[in-house]
């Protein structure tokens, strides 16, 4: 593999495990917001945070799932350790980022009563939280200015490495997800750019693979934040 792989492999890791981490301090933030009361954790990304939050959390997840987290976690931290922050990049949000995910990866073990997560080669996290996770248990153990110190340094080093990556779909795929965004029945979609409904989908399938994506819902935030869309 080449180094530019390995470049492109190591900020493409570390961006989803942000955009995880951007995606759970949202979360809370809207708990928040809509009432939820807050809490005294300033600092939502140390290990004495991710022990409380995994009590609540681990009983509802299988084990299997949780240790394929900590193996990326472990290994992103890993990385993290071992890399400087991208141009633009504060290095206090890097190091916050770091902390989380190295934390994470510690505390999830440590309940599972093992040593080590496992081998991340292969291994893939969604970019958001699962639906299952306890928001209204876990936001009202968190300050108001903790998660969005979080979500601050979250969002600083996902859009960071994606510069790096410099992804950024066609101008064609750009204009196919802005027509279904827009309501478009895919089957039309298809048509205008000479696809059948199948191939398109499987066009599509790749594509999310090749942005870092898992759906269309984070084609539209990937875009957004980084202004194609």
């Amino acid at each position: 593999m080449s180094n530019t792989n390995n470049h492109d492999t190591s900020f493409g890791l570390i961006s989803r495990c942000a955009a995880r981490i951007t995606d759970m301090a949202t979360q809370i933030q809207r708990s928040h917001t809509m009432g939820v009361p807050h809490g005294e954790h300033d600092e939502p990304w140390t290990l004495g945070f991710h022990q409380i939050v995994d009590r609540i959390y681990m009983p509802v997840i299988p084990a299997g799932y949780a240790r394929k987290v900590a193996a990326v976690f472990k290994e992103c931290d890993h990385i993290m350790n071992n890399r400087q922050p991208p141009e633009g990049v504060d290095e206090t949000d890097w190091l916050i980022v770091g902390e989380y995910t190295a934390s994470g990866s510690q505390a999830i073990c440590e309940y599972l009563h093992v040593q080590q997560p496992g081998n991340p080669t292969g291994i893939e996290i969604e970019t958001t939280v699962p639906g299952v996770f306890p928001y209204a248990e876990v936001a009202p153990l968190v300050s108001v200015q903790g998660v969005a110190r979080l979500l601050r340094a979250a969002q600083a080093v996902q859009q960071g490495c994606d510069r790096m990556l410099g992804v950024r779909p066609s101008e064609e795929d750009i204009e196919i997800i802005r027509m279904i965004a827009a309501g478009v029945k895919l089957i039309e979609v298809a048509g205008c750019f000479g696809y059948s409904e199948r191939s398109l989908q499987r066009h599509l399938k790749q594509l999310w693979a090749g942005l870092g994506v898992d759906g269309f819902r984070e084609v539209l935030v990937l875009g957004g934040r980084q202004g194609w869309l």
